[in-house]
């Protein structure tokens, strides 16, 4: 993921693949979505829970002092990022 490499040194990015219990289907959305580059949980049904994801295309931006948003999203997270680490 573009955003991954431009902000990785600032920010630790964590993918949670879909809840899929089929590891073929997991390694494929890894591959597709390019989050195969930074530390994956495949226990997805453990973090959807414990931050209320309904669906895929959520994402969590958790801060330094433990505290989280989530935001459903398409496209680039550049803005999300930058200001993530403007906080």
């Amino acid at each position: 993921m573009e955003v991954e490499r431009e902000f990785g040194d600032q920010v630790q990015f964590i993918g949670v693949p879909g809840l899929s219990s089929d590891e073929e289907s997991k390694a494929s959305f890894l591959d597709t979505t390019g989050a195969n580059t930074f530390p994956t949980f495949t226990n997805g049904d453990v973090i959807w829970e414990r931050f209320g994801v309904g669906s895929q295309g959520t994402f969590v931006f958790v801060n330094d002092d433990g505290t989280w948003t989530s935001k459903r999203r398409s496209g680039s997270l550049r803005e999300d990022v930058e200001a993530l680490i403007a906080q």
